[in-house]
């Protein structure tokens, strides 16, 4: 089933939003999706329980938006590589500087904690 964005908000909804995007985050990181509950993903964002299934249908929903996020910006970093390597090769890079590149983006974007538990 595919879902779309979270719901937009202005203001304090966005800020909260934010910071429940953060915690679920770091936590779903740190522990996986079965051992992090919507009470922890509130509590580490300051928020309330209801929060999560306000702004993201549920804590499933919350977990796509996470790697829904984390997709794109791993796209924007490859495009920057790529776009950085074809200046600096004057539009004519080797394979290998490109993926030296993809590599390098990619090892610059994880810490210990990005990937240690995302499935479990």
């Amino acid at each position: 089933m595919e879902l779309g964005p979270a719901i937009a908000h202005s203001g304090k909804g966005e800020q909260t939003m934010q910071n429940l995007l953060a915690a679920a985050r770091k936590l779903f990181a740190e522990r996986g999706f079965r051992r992090t509950s919507v009470r922890d993903i509130a509590n580490e964002a300051g928020s309330n329980v209801a929060a999560v299934n306000y702004h993201f249908g549920s804590k499933e929903n919350l977990y796509r938006e996470v790697f829904r996020q984390h997709r794109l910006s791993a796209r924007e970093r490859g495009t920057a590589a790529v776009n950085e390597i074809l200046e600096e090769s004057g539009g004519n890079p080797t394979v290998e500087s490109v993926l030296e590149a993809f590599s390098r983006a990619s090892r610059n974007a994880r810490s210990p904690s990005d990937t240690r538990n995302w499935m479990t």
